[in-house]
């Protein structure tokens, strides 16, 4: 594999786009946290799932 470049998931990730990625991650948790997620995939399910408890 002398011509392979390994690098991990994060590998191609500038700064910028590093720091935006954490700052939407806590943004999500926060809402998450208050009761308001934001950027759910499948809202019936969580809903189903708090409906539960």
């Amino acid at each position: 594999f002398e011509q392979v470049v390994a690098t991990p998931h994060i590998g191609y990730v500038t700064r910028e786009e590093y720091e935006t990625q954490f700052s939407d991650i806590f943004d999500q948790i926060l809402a998450f946290a208050a009761g308001r997620p934001i950027n759910v995939v499948n809202p019936d399910v969580l809903a189903a799932t708090s409906a539960r408890g």
